[in-house]
């Protein structure tokens, strides 16, 4: 009585120390990841304090731009920053500069050494975020430096932090170094989401719908892209900005409908509210993302805009994900419980997420505090969880079909001599008579069986069944089916398209056993009757069989009187 209670105790403690760990470790990776870009920091030069801050020509002190609250209105506010570029930097040096959703001007000493953007901002478009890099004069330390920025969206940023002056031959390597762990994140996750995308498009397209694997891709396949979008790593690659905001904007919205695809997979296991509930929610999240790239590109409405309706779209499907984590399906109950942890910690760290980006935008707090997206560790941690969910799903599936193949197996083979049995003969005929196919049946007895069991011994007679088996297998293999139904008696069953083969085969049959029988100390000799489906009017199994049994019988008959 005790046993179950206990067994029930000892899974709840590894679920929750699966749970605790896997939070663990995100933190360790958030920890590395922040504790990576401090130290490789150092390699640059920190360049965000002394500046002198103008927005619409109202002036501020000297201020660090670290403890700078900004207010944006679109195509209205002018940002102008100006600092004096440090002394001791290298001769070849570059500011590395993250601006989001603005167009950028540098002057130094009022001469335009970098613009982006002017033409996009001027016809009212989307300016892309991104990284600029600001190739500096040979030899300008200690002159004047003017930033001029003009965002395209309201509350485009409120922050401008880690700006940074680089050597210029280790621009791209130092960003990387400080991303790495995000930058090895992303780009597993997109590997791996492509990977099941074209399994997922050829086993649904060859065996059967497994769609369920391809939403599970795409989810990975966009969170991959917006991380490495939204962290700019992927500008070393695809350095146009405009169309890496586009596809930061739009992997992000992407992200939850695959993931509510996926949950299609538990359709069958919900109530109808609720399957009301998801229809809907699927079906808002589906015009969203058909209708926001339209807009974009119509100019209508910024895809980037659009952010603020889809934070609306995703609360109302928090509850839903909620309830079906606890809601009982198909999976085994170790599977259920590593599926649950993976979507709770995919759901805990989207909305961390969401407040992240509620809190420095609309919130006076340093960056300095700044973790950084957890997403892309969550949907990590998601996939984690499915492939070990899946291997454990898999695993227990192909025991399951392994034993039930293995019962099959012993329930429908004669176990002397391996053919299959009467249950099985059975089976195959209901099959042909299924499918409508003409199909023939060869009655065969063994004789003087008894004879050689009285005589020789049993042994001797399993020799002789075997042997016999072993010669059909070898005749008739290749295209028919062989049965023992017990004793003496077998049975082979083939298409009538085979039927003109049987004719070569009997022969064959005859000769092998008159050689076998010089080998063994007992003669082997079979009488047998050929009967087809199509001589029989409405091709009843039963009297296709007795034909055949019944011209077996004469046969052996006739044998009967010529060796008497």
């Amino acid at each position: 009585m005790n046993e179950k209670p206990s067994r029930i105790l000892s899974n709840t403690k590894i679920y929750l120390l699966f749970i605790i760990t896997t939070v663990l470790l995100i933190l360790a990776a958030v920890f590395i990841d922040n504790l990576n870009y401090r130290l490789f920091s150092g390699d640059a030069l920190n360049y965000t304090s002394g500046w002198t801050i103008s927005v619409d020509h109202d002036v501020s002190d000297i201020t660090d731009l670290n403890d700078y609250y900004f207010e944006c209105k679109a195509y209205k506010t002018i940002i102008s920053i100006k600092n004096t570029i440090p002394k001791g930097i290298s001769k070849f040096s570059t500011i590395s500069l993250p601006i989001y959703l603005s167009a950028i001007d540098v002057y130094i000493s009022n001469k335009l050494v970098y613009s982006y953007g002017a033409d996009l901002y001027n016809k009212k478009q989307l300016v892309g975020s991104g990284l600029h890099f600001i190739t500096l004069p040979t030899d300008c330390s200690g002159e004047n430096i003017n930033i001029v920025i003009r965002p395209s969206q309201d509350d485009a940023f409120s922050r401008l932090n880690n700006i940074q002056i680089i050597d210029t031959k280790d621009v791209y390597s130092l960003y990387i170094k400080q991303q790495t762990g995000r930058f090895f994140v992303s780009v597993f996750l997109f590997t791996f989401g492509l990977i099941l995308i074209v399994v997922g498009t050829c086993i649904t397209i060859y065996f059967k719908n497994l769609s369920t694997i391809i939403f599970i891709g795409l989810l990975s396949v966009s969170v991959g892209l917006w991380t490495l979008t939204s962290s700019f790593t992927n500008q070393v690659l695809q350095p146009n900005l405009l169309v890496n905001t586009f596809i930061e904007y739009f992997s992000l919205y992407l992200a939850p409908l695959c993931f509510l695809l996926y949950q299609k997979t538990f359709y069958s296991f919900i109530n109808k509210p609720m399957r009301i509930y998801y229809i809907i929610n699927t079906s808002i999240l589906a015009l969203f993302n058909l209708i926001m790239p339209i807009l974009h590109f119509a100019n209508i409405y910024h895809i980037s805009e659009g952010l603020y309706i889809f934070f609306a779209i995703c609360v109302p499907i928090i509850p839903f994900i909620i309830l079906l984590t606890v809601r009982p399906s198909s999976m085994s109950k170790d599977t259920k419980q590593i599926f649950t942890a993976g979507s709770i910690i995919i759901l805990l760290t989207s909305i961390v997420d969401m407040l992240r980006h509620f809190i420095l935008t609309f919130i006076s707090v340093s960056n300095t505090y700044d973790l950084g997206s957890l997403l892309p560790y969550g949907t990590f941690f998601f996939m984690v969880t499915l492939i070990v969910g899946y291997n454990i799903q898999i695993y227990k599936s192909v025991a399951v079909e392994f034993e039930k193949r293995t019962f099959e197996k012993l329930a429908y083979t004669d176990s002397l001599t391996k053919l299959g049995n009467r249950a099985k003969a059975d089976k195959d005929i209901v099959g042909y008579e299924k499918s409508k196919e003409e199909y023939a049946i060869i009655s065969l007895d063994l004789n003087g069986l008894k004879q050689v069991n009285d005589s020789l011994g049993h042994d001797l007679g399993d020799k002789l069944l075997i042997t016999f088996a072993e010669i059909l297998t070898e005749v008739f293999g290749s295209f028919c089916q062989i049965y023992r139904f017990g004793g003496d008696e077998f049975m082979v069953l083939l298409n009538d398209a085979d039927f003109d083969k049987v004719s070569y085969c009997i022969t064959n049959m005859i000769s092998l056993e008159e050689k076998k029988s010089n080998e063994l100390p007992f003669k082997i000799d079979t009488s047998f009757g050929i009967a087809r489906s199509s001589e029989i009017p409405d091709n009843d199994t039963f009297s296709v069989y007795k034909l055949a049994d019944s011209r077996m019988y004469e046969m052996k008959l006739a044998n009967s009187k010529f060796r008497h």
